[in-house]
């Protein structure tokens, strides 16, 4: 085997552990990740590649300074606030490495062509097969494969993930990546069936999560894609679309818990989080400019609460005006990206993450939803990566 096949699957090996560790957030997880940028590390000096790698980053300078500015807002907001008593700095330097470094690794192997965009959506279904059979297995025995993770119907579903909010956010996400890979397929064949049992386990799993802010993103999701593709609507989309709907009201229906929290939803349950939300909005009135520095919302806000359940909030808190201008100068040339490419199912994915975060999920710590956001990165910017592999 030559050099470079023999690099190439270590490469593929790392990135499959990769993609399975992100929902145990554990060891696996961390020394995944660090072997990872290790191994780019140690390829960029072996192969003095350095030249090629100035010219690939030239392609996203828009996204470097944009991230750059995130960077800075949190540097400065860390700076000017008394943040000796949290993980400030930590937290910044981790956000860098989980959200800035496999990017970067990513597109560059992309590049090299060590690896298929198939490849990676292979590894990102294994991971979540894996998290929704955990789920079911779960909902039986009432817990987990590893028997530490207690979970039932009643109380919710949460696999191995510890947080019946973390499990929908998976769930809900394998079953709109499965609906659309199923919608886009031209026939029904032995792939159509297999996507479409793996989008009804998803179905079942970020039902039974009980994560109603999953349930909200993923009906949002829907809608969008009912109002984009209602021109081209074919019977088969039909028949999708009425299966699903008549499989989700029937389980809420024979399912006295799963109407309950609809009930919730449906009346505004907020779950305590206006309480949160109120606090935040008075704190930041306070510090408008540049925050209270990130990760103090355990010192200076409800201390019983560990997060304010809410991306925007949560940005202007941590680093203010300028934090949330940053953020929102990237999130635009996101959007501006799918439009401009027409990339209609990226779309619904930004949707989908943009509404979970509104509720649940810390935007600077939460390994699993930045490793969810980093992928995603990915597979919105390959266009430059075709391109620049042409010329």
């Amino acid at each position: 085997m030559s050099k470079y096949y023999s690099e190439n699957y270590l490469f593929n090996i790392l990135l499959l552990i990769w993609c399975i560790s992100i929902p145990f957030k554990n060891a696996v997880y961390q020394i995944s990740t660090g072997l990872i940028v290790l191994f780019f590390l140690v390829y960029i000096v072996k192969y003095k590649d350095y030249i090629y790698f100035k010219e690939l980053a030239l392609r996203f300078k828009d996204l470097i300074l944009a991230f750059f500015l995130i960077i800075l807002s949190m540097t400065i907001s860390n700076f000017i606030n008394n943040v000796s008593k949290t993980d400030a700095w930590r937290t910044e330097l981790m956000f860098i490495i989980r959200y800035a470094f496999p990017f970067i690794i990513f597109i560059y192997f992309y590049s090299k062509k060590f690896f298929k965009k198939n490849s990676l959506l292979l590894f990102i279904f294994i991971s979540l097969v894996i998290q929704s059979i955990d789920g079911v297995y779960q909902s039986i025995l009432g817990y987990d494969f590893f028997k530490n993770n207690i979970g039932s119907l009643s109380a919710g579903l949460t696999g191995v993930t510890f947080n019946r909010n973390t499990f929908g956010l998976l769930m809900g996400l394998g079953s709109l990546i499965s609906f659309i890979l199923l919608i886009k397929k031209q026939k029904l064949d032995i792939k159509a069936f297999f996507l479409f049992l793996l989008f009804v386990l998803f179905i079942y799993s970020g039902l039974f999560s009980y994560s109603r802010s999953s349930w909200l993103a993923l009906f949002s999701c829907f809608i969008i894609y009912l109002i984009i593709n209602f021109k081209s609507f074919r019977i088969k989309h039909l028949i999708y679309f009425s299966f699903t709907l008549l499989l989700i009201i029937s389980m809420f229906f024979n399912v006295d818990s799963l109407l309950n929290r609809l009930d919730l939803l449906l009346a505004g349950a907020s779950s305590n989080r206006d309480l949160l939300w109120l606090k935040a909005i008075e704190l930041i009135q306070e510090k408008p400019i540049f925050g209270w520095g990130v990760d103090t919302w355990q010192l200076y806000g409800l201390r019983s609460y560990p997060g304010i359940h809410n991306s925007l909030l949560e940005i202007s808190f941590f680093t203010g005006l300028f934090g949330l201008v940053s953020f929102l100068i990237f999130f635009f040339l996101i959007l501006k990206t799918i439009f401009v490419n027409r990339e209609w199912n990226l779309l619904l994915i930004v949707n989908y993450l943009f509404v979970v975060s509104q509720f649940d999920h810390n935007i600077f710590k939460s390994k699993i939803f930045l490793s969810v956001v980093v992928i995603f990165m990915f597979y919105t910017y390959l266009y430059r990566i075709d391109k620049y592999k042409k010329t």
